[in-house]
């Protein structure tokens, strides 16, 4: 990351979102939870952006919030119970369901390299030993940004270009990668989720609805906006 770009970030790919309203085409569409971690206000921009505004919408108890005036206008809502047979599940809009395109890419900063030997105990707990001599990459995010916890020597993420195993408890704002012999250095990004790590895996992994992981990736982690 440049010196000016946050540590850590949820990059929504808007041109993914796109393609996965045109490909669905959805009539009533579950937005619950600020359209899962998404925002609600950008999924329903896009939509109205390519023409795919659904009919109705399902939304969390609070409301739509402080969406903009042209969004509200015409906005309808449907309750859970209603929509349960004809809502097209919000995975194939948002891409979490192993199908479409991912929209969310959750990414940090490496702070850190850290050698360590073989057997070498790992985080809290010494939960994670690896088996070799390896290198660590300590990655600028943990639980209290929301990576669930359950991820800790479950769950791959992604450095230079590898899938790597998380290595042992994953702390409050901290978590570690192991990158072997990767060329990973300090200031290089890694990818918790998204395109090289489906959150889908993820949640096969932990037992936790994809959904679930991304909603609760935290509003103190910046969404920005992309288009691969």
């Amino acid at each position: 990351m440049s010196a000016s770009a946050p540590p850590r970030a949820a990059e929504i790919d808007l041109g993914a979102l796109a393609d996965n309203l045109r490909a669905v085409e959805p009539e009533i569409l579950d937005l619950r939870a600020d359209a899962y971690g998404h925002g609600l206000e950008r999924v329903l921009r896009t939509a109205a952006d390519i023409g795919r505004v659904p009919e109705r919408v399902i939304l969390s108890p609070e409301g739509p919030g402080g969406l903009p005036a042209d969004l509200l206008r015409g906005l309808r809502t449907a309750s859970a119970e209603e929509a349960a047979a004809e809502a097209v599940a919000p995975g194939a809009v948002l891409g979490t369901d192993g199908a479409a395109a991912p929209v969310m890419s959750l990414r940090a900063e490496i702070i850190m390299r850290k050698p360590i030997g073989a057997g070498e105990g790992v985080s809290y707990g010494f939960t994670y030993r690896p088996e070799r001599d390896t290198v660590l990459a300590l990655v600028a995010i943990g639980y209290s940004q929301g990576v669930a916890r359950r991820a800790s020597n479950r769950c791959d993420a992604v450095a230079a270009g590898e899938r790597c195993r998380i290595a042992g408890a994953i702390s409050m704002d901290l978590l570690s990668v192991d990158i072997r012999d990767l060329d990973a250095q300090v200031g290089d990004r890694v990818e918790l989720f998204g395109p090289g790590s489906p959150v889908a895996g993820w949640s096969a992994a932990t037992g936790i609805p994809a959904l679930a992981l991304t909603s609760r990736i935290q509003s103190s982690v910046p969404r920005i906006e992309v288009r691969r």
